[in-house]
């Protein structure tokens, strides 16, 4: 059979199941928790917004983008954010912060529950491993994807009600927020596919993806982007939604890169690693 096919066959199964079972109900309860912050009000930002509404629209978006230009690190990127909704803006970066927590939720146990009660014994006959793994992975990432997109569907719907933005420009950045927040959410994925493939129990799984993330948030954001070795930042995904939603067309290309490269690596590994296991 074609490899490719083996791996939709795989991805679409688990899709389905996950959907289909309890699971399914917990990652739609994340999305309506997730997107119910959108309800709650920012007082000190909108606060401050007002005071700023007060003087003309080239004031307003210098504000804008040196505030967002000071949250990301970055002044071309707060230039671009600017001209977006400003609570969008906001919400795209907690909403990225939350993404490892959310990856971690829903795919611990991946494949280890596959192994823990050796139900991939139903595969190994009939796809290569390889393309086993491929499918997992690619089914967590399409969930966080749809649990993601779910949950900035509502908060669009929030924004727009109660009239903070015009309709089609809080469509129009929500769908470029939820794009460039992708190749991020592929990046954890793959991180927890390969942490899942290493343990035959879950608990286990579980505990070493968080074991995982943490370290990954201490090398690349603590010593890496707040200390002085520069490199280091390259270790933790989130540290690059800004150069992904920038302007700057070479540093999106590297987010993006840094990106495929967790994504390449991490199933590179995974897939080497299930080929050597007894199932």
């Amino acid at each position: 059979m074609n490899p490719l096919l083996e791996t939709w066959l795989v991805g679409a199964r688990d899709l389905r199941k996950n959907v289909r079972s309890a699971k399914g109900l917990v990652m739609f309860g994340i999305a309506l928790l997730g997107a119910f912050s959108s309800t709650f009000r920012l007082p000190k930002l909108e606060e401050a917004m007002a005071d700023v509404n007060k003087f003309g629209p080239e004031q307003v978006h210098s504000f804008k983008a040196q505030a967002f230009g000071k949250m990301y690190g970055d002044d071309p990127t707060g230039e671009v954010l600017a001209s977006a909704p400003t609570k969008l803006v906001v919400l795209f970066y907690i909403a990225v912060w939350l993404a490892p927590l959310l990856v971690m939720i829903i795919g611990f146990d991946g494949i280890s529950s596959d192994l823990q009660y050796r139900s991939i014994r139903y595969w190994a006959s009939r796809a290569r491993r390889p393309s086993y793994y491929a499918g997992k992975f690619l089914s967590l990432w399409v969930i966080v994807g749809m649990v993601t997109l779910l949950m900035q569907m509502i908060i669009w719907a929030v924004t727009i009600a109660r009239a903070d933005a015009p309709a089609g420009e809080t469509v129009l950045w929500g769908l470029r927020f939820w794009a460039a927040s992708l190749p991020i959410t592929g990046a954890w994925c793959g991180v927890a596919t390969l942490a899942s493939s290493l343990f035959r129990v879950p608990m286990l799984s579980l505990l070493a993806t968080c074991a995982t993330f943490f370290v990954l948030f201490i090398g690349g954001l603590v010593i890496g982007k707040g200390g002085d070795i520069a490199w280091a930042r390259f270790l933790y995904p989130n540290n690059f939604d800004g150069w992904i939603i920038g302007g700057n067309h070479e540093r999106m290309l590297e987010g993006l890169g840094v990106c495929l490269a967790y994504i390449v690596v991490t199933t590179g590994i995974g897939s080497a690693v299930l080929m050597q296991r007894d199932v």
